[in-house]
Parts: C-alpha cells; sequence; structure tokens
C-alpha cells in the first residue's frame, strides 16, 4: 500500500440572539427626570461536526478514505445551549448633573444544574457632572468639564455546554476487538456546580481642561470573584484527569491613569500624545478543600507551577551520584501571570490628510 491517510471534517453552528426591550422616559418635574430600561434576553447556541479518517491509502496523491486498506474511524458531535434573562435598569436625573442608576439581571442556563440554573446580579451606580452642578468653575484657561463616579455592579457568569453533565464517547477496540462499548470522558463534572459572581467596586474621576486640550482619567476599583469556575487535575485513579468545578474566592485591587493631551494643534499639523498606567493585585481570599494545586490563599493568581529539580534549604541544586540534577516529584511555583503594573504610551501625528500613529506599552512584575 502508498501508506498515507487522509482525513475530512464537516462542522456546522448556528447562533440566535433575541432581544426584547421597553423604554420609558419622562420628565417628572423640571428638575426630575425618569428614565426605565426593560426587556429580556434569548440566546441558544447549536453546533453540530462529523468527521473521518482513513489509513494505509493505495493510491498516490489521491486522498480519498474509499481507497484506503486500514481502519475507516468517524465520529459525530452536537452540542446545544440555550440561556434566557430578563433585565431592567432604572436611571433618575436631578438637573442634568446628578444621576442615580440602578440594575437588575436574572439569567437561566441550561449548562447548569437544575437548582443551580437560575442566577440574579444587580447594580448601582452615582454620577455627578461638578461643572454643570457649578458652571463657574468653567474657563477657557482653566476646567472644561469635571465629573465623578462611583459605580457597585454584580455580574454572573456560567459554565460552557454541558458542563454539569457526564459525556460518554467510543474509543476503538474498547472494551475488546469489535465488541462495542462507552467510556467516560476525562473530565469529571460538580454535580453541584453553580455560577461565579464578581462583585466590583469603582471610585472614578474625569477632568478636562484647557478647552479639551488636555484630559485626566483615574478610577480606582476593586473586584471580588466567588465561585469561580475552572478545571483542575485530579488523581487518575478516579478515572478522569480533571474537574471542572468552584474553586473560591479571588480578590483583584487596581488602579488606572489615563492622560491624553493636544501638544500642537493647526491648521495642517497637529500632534496628540497619550498616557496610561494601570496597576492591579490579586490575591486568593478562600478555596475550597482539595483545589490547593491551582491556587494558594494569600497568593497572586493566577500562578505557574512547573515541573522542578530539588533544591537543598540554600536553594542549590540537588545532584544525584551519576551527576545529573534529580528531578522534584511535586511541581512547583515560578511567580504570576498578571504584571504588576502596564504603562502605555500613544502618540498621533497628523498632517493636511495624512495620520501617523504610534503605540508602545512596558508591563513588567509577571512571568511568561
Amino acid at each position: 500500500p502508498y501508506g498515507a491517510k487522509t482525513a475530512s471534517r464537516i462542522a456546522t453552528g448556528q447562533r440566535l440572539n433575541n432581544d426584547i426591550i421597553l423604554k420609558f422616559d419622562k420628565n417628572l418635574s423640571d428638575d426630575f427626570n425618569l428614565k426605565v430600561t426593560t426587556g429580556a434576553n434569548t440566546r441558544l447556541t447549536s453546533s453540530s461536526s462529523i468527521n473521518v479518517s482513513g489509513n494505509d491509502l493505495t493510491i498516490p496523491d489521491f486522498y480519498n478514505v474509499s481507497t484506503r486498506t486500514g481502519e475507516l474511524i468517524g465520529g459525530e458531535e452536537r452540542i446545544l445551549f440555550r440561556r434566557q434573562g430578563v433585565f431592567a435598569e432604572l436611571s433618575l436625573g436631578y438637573k442634568g448633573f446628578l444621576f442615580l442608576t440602578g440594575t437588575a439581571r436574572n439569567d437561566w442556563s441550561s449548562s447548569l444544574p437544575v437548582q443551580n440554573r437560575s442566577f440574579f446580579y444587580p447594580g448601582a451606580g452615582l454620577s455627578f457632572l461638578v461643572s454643570e452642578a457649578f458652571p463657574g468653575i468653567k474657563s477657557d484657561n482653566g476646567i472644561s468639564n469635571l465629573k465623578a463616579t462611583f459605580n457597585i455592579t454584580k455580574s454572573g457568569n456560567d459554565a460552557s455546554a454541558y458542563a454539569s453533565k457526564s459525556i460518554f464517547f467510543t474509543p476503538t477496540g474498547f472494551p475488546y476487538g469489535s465488541t462495542t462499548g462507552l467510556s467516560q470522558g476525562s473530565r469529571d463534572t460538580d454535580s453541584n456546580l453553580s455560577p461565579e459572581f464578581t462583585l466590583s467596586k469603582e471610585l472614578g474621576v474625569e477632568v478636562s481642561l484647557f478647552n479639551d486640550r488636555l484630559a485626566v482619567n483615574a478610577s480606582v476599583y476593586q473586584t471580588n470573584t466567588t465561585d469561580q469556575i475552572v478545571p483542575i487535575n485530579t488523581s487518575l485513579a478516579s478515572g478522569a484527569s480533571s474537574i471542572l468545578t468552584n474553586i473560591g474566592e479571588i480578590e483583584n485591587k487596581g488602579l488606572e491613569l489615563d492622560l491624553k493631551g493636544t501638544i500642537i494643534k493647526t491648521e495642517d499639523f497637529g500632534w496628540k500624545l497619550g498616557l496610561n498606567y494601570s496597576g492591579i493585585k490579586s490575591k486568593v481570599k478562600s478555596l475550597f478543600d482539595g483545589v490547593e494545586e491551582v491556587a494558594k490563599v494569600g497568593e497572586a493568581y493566577p500562578l505557574i507551577k512547573t515541573s522542578s529539580y530539588l533544591r537543598d534549604p540554600q536553594g542549590r541544586v540537588i545532584v544525584g551520584d551519576n551527576g545529573n540534577p534529580i528531578k522534584d516529584s511535586q511541581n512547583r511555583t515560578q511567580g504570576k501571570t498578571t504584571p504588576d503594573y502596564i504603562v502605555g504610551l500613544n502618540t498621533q501625528l497628523t498632517y493636511k490628510n495624512w495620520t501617523l500613529y504610534a503605540v508602545a506599552d512596558y508591563r513588567t512584575g509577571h512571568v511568561f
């Protein structure tokens, strides 16, 4: 036989996203305005694929499974997913400079166990346009716009399709010969898998100066993610190599600064320059039992763990009798994957109808 092999795969996918939205806008008085938005969302996702392959083809350069002498191999997959949700947003404005906003949403997901398929997450925010409330602070040589915001929101997230269901497949030659049998997938399931939630708190200030020639945006934030859905490795003796489960709570704190300025502005030529900074610190607040492999309480997340050499208390590599370093039986932490901070620089030069744009960033405090 010629000895080559071939494979073919046909895959199709569909996604339907449907929104029904109802809006209400009314001035309650000369000072107060009320806006209400309600709606419903439906998301349906389906995909299917069929694959076939053959080994030991007999005709050179003719890749067709009908010319094989080896075994014909094939498979078929179909995925269905549905999420439905209802949501509402209410905004109350006062004299065009003070706004109070509240949001709420409830989702139902087919990828979660029946008892946990429904999950609710609200939010609220306050926005104060200082320069509109006190117009006397605005001037061409000073403040053009000043705004302060505070938001506290909660968001929910489900898992991928069939994440809470055991999946079986038909391996070749299992259990023996031509007898057909089913084998469980390599990933185990958590029968009580719950949605993950992120609670975010953010305080921000926006100010523009000199007829908007210079703008500064600053914000501090904290996010706490609970019941994060993460796959973790398990002992192969359990019959699976990993399990998808909720692992605990992770906290992120950060500072973001954005500075933009127009350095030169003429009829034909312009030069804009921007500088931004983003700093973040993450910490694992709590973990469920049995997930210490992927994280550790009090340390950053996520971490990189790799195989390593055995070392003595002074950190020196231990060498065996054959002169080769001895491999550690446990994976060791090499560092975190998220940088301590990121600094970015961007610039834009324009001359008549020509524009030149360049960006650069620097990040440090992490390992790749």
